[in-house]
């Protein structure tokens, strides 16, 4: 059995884009607007034969909507099972409250936190990265899902902490 990781953060930082990229394959919803994953999503992070389970989550939202409960509830959930937390944060925002309340959340669960900082690609938004240090995280990547920058290194970590499991091809 492989190690899960869970995709967490605000909505709209480019969640599911990366789920998507991770697994190689359109499994989330992508669209330029708030709140359209409501649900987990699992997939497999497919490298060298080998397969971790990953969970697309709905994040974590301040707002009190009666479907945002649900969202949050179905996302601790989805924390609680896997053994690492991906955190994605947007350079274009750069560290909002909501970044740090999230964080505060994740840390109680004593899990490791990999921060993964989205949205690099954008050459206006190099100087708000270091903003990110605030947070206090030790494992701190800058991806870019739209571009595929920095995500092999990033699956790469992944992989050298989480046990894996062997990929079993499948013959017709």
């Amino acid at each position: 059995m492989s190690d899960s990781i869970c995709l967490v953060g605000r909505t709209n930082v480019g969640k599911s884009l990366l789920f998507n990229k991770l697994v190689q394959y359109k499994n989330s919803i992508v669209l330029n607007k708030h709140g359209v994953t409501r649900d987990v999503n699992e997939g497999k992070i497919l490298f060298k034969d080998k397969y971790l389970h990953i969970l697309d989550t709905a994040g974590i939202s301040s707002s009190d909507e009666h479907f945002t409960k649900l969202a949050y509830d179905k996302t601790i959930h989805a924390i609680e099972k896997s053994s690492v937390i991906l955190f994605v944060t947007s350079v274009d925002d750069g560290i909002t409250s909501g970044d740090l309340e999230i964080c505060s959340i994740l840390r109680k669960f004593n899990k490791k936190i990999i921060l993964a900082i989205n949205k690099v690609d954008k050459q206006k938004s190099l100087l708000k990265k270091f903003e990110f240090l605030e947070l206090g995280l030790n494992e701190i990547f800058e991806v870019s899902a739209k571009t595929n920058r920095g995500l092999e290194k990033l699956v790469v970590r992944l992989f050298e902490i989480c046990s894996s499991s062997l990929h079993k091809h499948t013959r017709l």
